[in-house]
């Protein structure tokens, strides 16, 4: 079982973290982070420290993403 997220907008550092504990605890053989562009950094950062199979990859350019 997979699980998928998309993050449109950055959230604070503490919920990613909690997101990604809870996905990496639920068993998930492996999670899918799409990113906007704003959010990626962070989601990045906190994806390398959940022992987890973290995949994160950008949104592709003709997602709607806020402010376009």
């Amino acid at each position: 079982m997979w699980a998928v997220e998309v993050e449109l907008t950055p959230k604070h550092a503490a919920r990613t973290a909690a997101i990604m504990s809870a996905l990496a605890v639920a068993g998930y053989a492996r999670v899918l982070y799409f990113t906007a562009p704003a959010a990626r950094p962070m989601v990045a950062r906190y994806a390398a420290t959940v022992p987890a199979a973290i995949t994160v990859s950008d949104l592709p350019p003709t997602a709607r993403t806020p402010g376009t």
